[in-house]
């Protein structure tokens, strides 16, 4: 079968949601001919590659290219000030741009993926397309292609919402457009993966059949990750992560470490400007912050922590996916919540975790945070325990069901 993904950055750098579907593609290219369609994030990979058997092929804009370079020196830290400049150059033409189009989502790179998939199925026809989303022109691309090749099968692969978005608000204005285009992706495609939050918006919100809708919830590691137990003086308390003000908020996490004395609480976080406000401030000092950290840095973070926070969203439709990393450590794991979503029934199934409201009185909190370190302080669940705790969350078990998907599809076509 001959499949191809539609997707947002995915190489060198990848971005989450395609984090999270890229799992599923390397499993299937052991059976298929897997491609990837992707703008380039960074100038120097622009070239047709492959990685872990799948080809990955660049489409590019002109804002596309733009963005790309500065990202490139960003991340090589060349000419700075320069690199700031055309920053704030790309923000302001997108910001005017966003007034003139009527499209709630970025469109300078639909052309470029149709163009490319024409290109691609003229030479070897295309059995299957997966679209991932976030970004939303994915969908949207797919959409257009599919309306001058209905044979092809079509599956779309969402985290995120559009038009229901709490976190990037439509405006009045594009709204009805936004629930329209939205509508018109999940009835015209053939199968909707989506994950536990958005499986509810898709059946209620846009009455998808459930037999057309199958959710995958995130993956657990396919093995344990190769983290040592802490050798700490005191608990060492970690998280790492982006924070946002209005939807992952860190101030009941503050408050509580602020009054939890007998812990070390280190942060590696970048955040928006209120955020950075709020890490600006002074703090006890049991409490240490310090920026965003490589992978391999983060890995070995994890290995010196003694116990684990995982932060949940404000939103209800968008659930982080690290959390089923953490469990992955075996560790002990703090989740500071909003609502009881399904990290909070992952945590509530998890032997060495505890679930933390963000409404809970500081005071309280503190004391029930305190209880939980001392008394689990050291311990750990091996992973063949965390396996058996969620078997819904394992790749084997998923790729039964995604294999299961594509067969339907196979026998739909013949």
């Amino acid at each position: 079968m001959h499949i191809v993904v539609v997707t947002g950055y995915y190489y060198p750098y990848m971005v989450p949601p395609a984090g999270c579907a890229k799992h599923y593609l390397v499993e299937l290219a052991k059976e298929n001919e897997v491609e990837v369609i992707c703008p380039p994030s960074n100038i120097h990979y622009t070239k047709t590659t492959v990685q872990d058997g799948i080809k990955i092929n660049y489409i590019n804009s002109i804002p596309n290219r733009f963005l790309s370079l500065i990202k490139t020196n960003q991340e090589e830290h060349r000419n700075e000030w320069i690199t700031k400049q055309m920053f704030n150059v790309y923000r302001g033409l997108r910001y005017l741009k966003s007034f003139i189009s009527k499209e709630p989502y970025e469109t300078s790179l639909v052309r470029p993926y149709v163009e490319g998939l024409s290109k691609i199925h003229a030479a070897n026809p295309i059995d299957v397309i997966i679209s991932v989303s976030f970004n939303f022109y994915t969908h949207a691309s797919v959409l257009k292609f599919k309306k001058f090749h209905p044979k092809v099968k079509w599956i779309t692969y969402t985290t995120d919402p559009l038009a229901y978005n709490e976190v990037n608000i439509i405006e009045k204005r594009k709204m009805a457009h936004a629930i329209a285009v939205e509508q018109d992706v999940y009835s015209t495609c053939d199968y909707c993966i989506t994950t536990e939050e958005m499986s509810q918006n898709l059946l209620y919100d846009y009455h998808i059949s459930p037999d057309k809708v199958l959710t995958l919830p995130f993956l657990l590691l396919d093995k344990p990750l190769n983290v040592a137990s802490g050798t700490n003086s005191r608990p060492l308390v970690v998280y790492a992560g982006y924070l946002y003000y209005e939807i992952r908020n860190p101030r009941t996490m503050l408050e509580v470490f602020s009054r939890v004395k007998d812990a070390d609480l280190q942060l590696h976080v970048a955040g928006d400007r209120f955020i950075r406000q709020m890490l600006g401030q002074e703090y006890p000092s049991n409490i240490h912050i310090d920026g965003l950290v490589s992978r391999d840095k983060y890995i070995e973070l994890l290995g010196r922590a003694d116990v684990l926070i995982n932060m949940c969203n404000t939103v209800k439709l968008q659930a982080p996916s690290k959390l089923t990393e953490l469990i992955s450590t075996g560790k002990p794991i703090i989740n500071f919540y909003y609502n009881k979503d399904s990290g909070y029934r992952m945590i509530e199934r998890y032997p060495l975790g505890l679930n933390i409201s963000n409404s809970m009185d500081y005071d309280e909190a503190s004391n029930n945070v305190s209880s939980f370190i001392s008394r689990n302080l050291h311990k750990r669940i091996s992973y063949e325990e965390v396996q058996v705790l969620y078997p819904d969350h394992l790749l084997e078990i998923q790729m039964i069901k995604v294999k299961e998907m594509l067969e339907n599809l196979s026998f739909a076509s013949s």
